[in-house]
């Protein structure tokens, strides 16, 4: 045992470190995911007008097509799918926002997928909240009922204050789906 007295650790410290621990990590993430997820032909997708990571947004690029569940892969002219198992989002919704007042709202659509593939609105709607990167914010969205369309799929709105750069995350028991979007 030593004789010199343990160092104090003060909460706010702990849950600061904490904090930039975890930011870190997700970008850390996207950053990986984003660079791994890429086509061969950057050219070949419309989607890389409006997705642009940087080092101070790292936005989280869409997946492989091929890692995307049946229900997805039917859905002609998408490529901008971002999930696992039976949780996935379109990252298009993200950009495609409009200015209503002195707010950025965007409209993702959440699916929810069965172990077959196929969309389905049996699990329940998934729980979207939002977290500002580049200054303190919070958002929590707005699910509304299933859609009575066929495939079905959770319609969401993010309000945002304005240009910023956001963690978005999605639950669904036990999945856990994270991006980082820019709001444009």
């Amino acid at each position: 045992m030593s004789d010199e007295p343990a160092p104090i650790v003060r909460p706010r410290a702990r849950r600061t470190a904490a904090l930039a621990c975890a930011l870190a990590s997700v970008w850390v993430v996207a950053a990986c995911a984003a660079a791994s997820d890429e086509p061969d032909d950057p050219g070949s997708d419309p989607w890389r007008e409006w997705i642009r990571p940087d080092a101070a947004c790292p936005a989280t690029l869409p997946m492989s097509p091929d890692s995307y569940p049946k229900a997805l892969r039917e859905q002609e002219g998408k490529s901008t799918w971002y999930g696992e198992g039976p949780l996935w989002v379109d990252l298009a919704g993200f950009y495609d926002a409009e200015q209503v007042g002195g707010t950025v709202v965007a409209r993702p659509a959440w699916w929810t997928v069965d172990a077959a593939g196929e969309a389905t609105l049996e699990s329940g709607p998934p729980k979207v909240t939002a977290t500002r990167l580049d200054a303190p914010g919070h958002e929590v969205a707005t699910v509304r009922r299933g859609s009575e369309r066929t495939p079905a799929y959770w319609p969401t709105r993010l309000t945002y204050p304005d240009v910023s750069c956001w963690l978005v995350t999605g639950e669904l028991d036990g999945t856990v789906v994270r991006v980082v979007v820019q709001a444009p």
